[in-house]
């Protein structure tokens, strides 16, 4: 699942290098920590499924289609 958009959260580069490899559990609570607004469906998991991130990278190309690009 590696190098879809929905397994990608914009962060800075300090935060970045936080997160670093952490089990997503970890990282979710850095991200929240920080303030940062995650995907509703990834709030009440410990871990990422392929499942999730295939279904997050749908609700992204819609959001970019319908909201972004109008098309």
């Amino acid at each position: 699942m590696v190098g879809q958009v929905g397994n990608l959260i914009l962060v800075d580069p300090k935060t970045n290098g936080e997160l670093g490899t952490k089990p997503y559990k970890e990282k979710k609570k850095i991200l929240i920590d920080k303030g940062y607004k995650l995907p509703n469906e990834f709030l009440d998991v410990d871990a990422l499924t392929p499942e999730l991130i295939t279904n997050n990278t749908l609700r992204i190309s819609k959001l970019a289609r319908t909201q972004v690009w109008r098309v």
